[in-house]
């Protein structure tokens, strides 16, 4: 029997660590449950359903499921003739093992880790990959025995098996993402070219940041590296540049031409307009139709 109505599950994490291990056996009265910290759920045997709230997904042998904190769910074993349990193994992290305290200092290390945070940190709905050669379980079996024998240095050793389960999810992740779609792996061509495409409405630096999981310090180091000047003043010339255009092609009244290229703000466009040309848009419409005349 499946009770629908949610409750908040609390979790008393012992030992000093945020980090704990729970095999489960599904079975009997089972109620729908949120909580509080992260949840990866390793199916080490049997056959069942994972419910959401507006979703049911299939789960068996070999599944490895990551679910946010704050997201309702519950585990049902399916009527399957052979009886077979549906046995989970649930790694609890609390949410301040991904707090990211702020931008990365220049450490490659750090930035590795940032990258893998901001994934599982910025995910609200749940994500499922499965194993190729038992890898998940090796590493709850690890987590498990860590936890169990509490040997020296066990919750640093927990910390790391942690983040290794996260990173191997990651890579089956972009392993399913290179069957279903071309991956763009550059994100400052990726900058360049939306800002040259949709200069009228690119994508914020914080956009590019989240879809290639990379922190905004190192993507405005890496683009001006690239490119020699930074995001904002790339996208201001281009911005100008098809102003330019526009004065000349056609006869539209400056603020007509500040909006089709995307400011909005008047004062802001006359000020880099001059910056970049020397003239005002007016001066440089009647200088240049003088010119050709």
């Amino acid at each position: 029997m499946v009770s629908e109505e949610a409750y908040y599950l609390d979790h008393n994490f012992t030992n000093g660590t945020p980090i704990s291990l729970c095999p489960i056996q599904i079975e009997g009265n089972i109620q729908k449950h949120a909580h509080d910290f992260y949840e990866i759920s390793y199916i080490k045997e049997g056959n069942g359903t994972l419910k959401f709230s507006t979703q049911t997904l299939p789960v068996s042998k070999g599944d490895i499921i990551f679910i946010p904190y704050g997201k309702e769910h519950l585990f049902v074993q399916s009527n399957t003739t052979d009886h077979t349990p549906l046995e989970v193994m649930n790694c609890l992290f609390d949410k301040q093992i991904l707090t990211l305290p702020g931008e990365p200092a220049d450490s490659q290390i750090q930035e590795d880790f940032y990258r893998l945070a901001l994934l599982f940190r910025e995910c609200t709905d749940y994500i499922q990959v499965r194993e190729n050669a038992k890898e998940f379980a090796k590493i709850m079996y690890t987590i498990e025995m860590e936890q169990k024998c509490k040997s020296t240095g066990f919750r640093y050793k927990l910390y790391l098996y942690l983040i290794d389960l996260l990173e191997h999810i990651s890579h089956a992740m972009q392993q399913i993402a290179h069957v279903s779609r071309p991956i763009i792996t550059d994100p400052i061509q990726y900058a360049i070219d939306d800002i040259t495409r949709n200069y009228k409405n690119p994508l914020s630096v914080d956009q590019i940041c989240k879809q290639f999981l990379i922190s905004s310090r190192q993507f405005q180091r890496k683009f001006k590296q690239a490119s020699g000047m930074t995001y904002t003043k790339m996208l201001q010339d281009i911005r100008i540049h098809e102003s330019c255009s526009l004065l000349l092609d056609t006869h539209w009244s400056v603020q007509t031409i500040a909006l089709e290229v995307g400011i909005h703000d008047m004062k802001y466009f006359y000020r880099i307009f001059k910056e970049r040309c020397g003239l005002t848009p007016h001066e440089f419409r009647f200088h240049a139709c003088s010119n050709i005349q």
